[in-house]
């Protein structure tokens, strides 16, 4: 049985508790804010929303949006509307679901509920249990090793000790033979495990995916660096445009979204993008911030503890959702911004994310 979230504020527990009603009532297990049993938001196959002007007022609005959004990153997202007050900034251009006058018309509630929770285990829900396959790879590894390194040191015994030996001796084996066999195993061993902690220090190649119509890589380009997100307004087009080729002539490989329109340019590809960036390029600017688009792609890359640049198109406030991720990040403004030194705040950002 699927097992639906239902969150709301207590001044609307009256219409919470009526969606609850007509959820379990279609079968539906459901938890609620306070119900009795835990529920983690982020393996739940679903969540519902219950936004209003109350909901909007209490301290935990910024905390609402953000586990909203990533249900919805994960396609898990369901709002409704309990009056006329807005949605927040980063789920306005998303669709709710109104509350029927007698609080028991909810067909359109229970449909939706139902094609999410039918639909297989998003990549995220399915990490859990795909915990053990890893763990398991990760002890077969040494073994091999070490196995291997047993083997080599074994035949450079026997080959040692056939060599060395008269012909003629006793093929019996005696204690020195044991030594002899004991301190290979044991170097083995060693060179083993020094060639697995060598492997662990060896920094991973990252994962390559095709850029949506990002574009060719400058002259200077030589290698690939690991990927940037960038996260801009379709309003400061031009501007993002010319500071994303200024990137990527530095050696960078760049992510960003140009075809894409409306709900879907948040589709599955971006949440993917912004997971395997190695740092998010925030395009800041009054447009960007104002953006449901952009707000959510905050939202997810903090989500996922990336790193943060913040280019300042203008000298627009940061709301106070963006400053709670990029805040203790590098903001650069792009008047003052010079090709030398794109490239070196880039290389220090990309190596501090990967350790160095």
């Amino acid at each position: 049985m699927s097992v639906v979230f239902v969150k709301y504020v207590n001044d609307d527990r009256k219409t919470g508790d009526a969606i609850a009603a007509a959820l379990k009532k279609a079968g539906i297990e459901v938890v609620g804010p306070d119900g009795e049993r835990a529920l983690d938001l982020a393996s739940a196959p679903c969540l519902i929303l219950l936004w209003s002007e109350a909901a909007a007022k209490a301290p935990t609005a910024q905390q609402d949006v953000q586990e909203a959004v990533q249900a919805w990153s994960g396609g898990r997202l369901i709002l409704v509307r309990a009056d006329d007050a807005e949605l927040p900034v980063g789920l306005r251009d998303l669709s709710a679901i109104g509350v029927p006058s007698d609080l028991s018309g909810w067909t359109d509630l229970i449909e939706q509920v139902q094609t999410i929770t039918a639909q297989p285990a998003s990549p995220d829900r399915k990490d859990s249990a795909s915990a053990g396959t890893t763990n398991r790879k990760a002890f077969v590894r040494p073994v091999l090793w070490i196995s291997a390194c047993l083997a080599v040191a074994l035949g450079a015994v026997l080959g040692w000790r056939s060599y060395t030996a008269p012909q003629s001796r006793d093929l019996t084996a005696s204690s020195s033979d044991i030594t002899y066999v004991l301190a290979f195993a044991i170097l083995g061993i060693v060179i083993g495990a020094a060639a697995m902690w060598a492997w662990s220090r060896w920094p991973p190649r990252p994962l390559r995916s095709e850029p949506l119509q990002a574009g060719p890589l400058g002259p200077e380009t030589t290698t690939i660096a690991p990927r940037i997100f960038v996260s801009y307004s379709r309003q400061d087009t031009a501007a993002v445009e010319k500071l994303v080729k200024d990137i990527e002539r530095a050696g960078h490989e760049v992510w960003i979204d140009r075809d894409v329109e409306g709900a879907q340019r948040y589709a599955a590809a971006i949440v993917s993008a912004i997971k395997s960036a190695e740092l998010v390029a925030l395009m800041g600017s009054r447009n960007a911030f104002a953006s449901d688009h952009v707000i959510r792609e905050v939202y997810v890359a903090g989500d996922h503890k990336k790193r943060f640049v913040v280019f300042q198109l203008d000298q627009s406030e940061f709301p106070d959702e963006v400053l709670y991720f990029t805040t203790g990040f590098p903001r650069i403004s792009v008047a003052a911004l010079d090709h030398q030194r794109l490239r070196n705040e880039l290389s220090r950002l990309l190596l501090a994310g990967n350790g160095a």
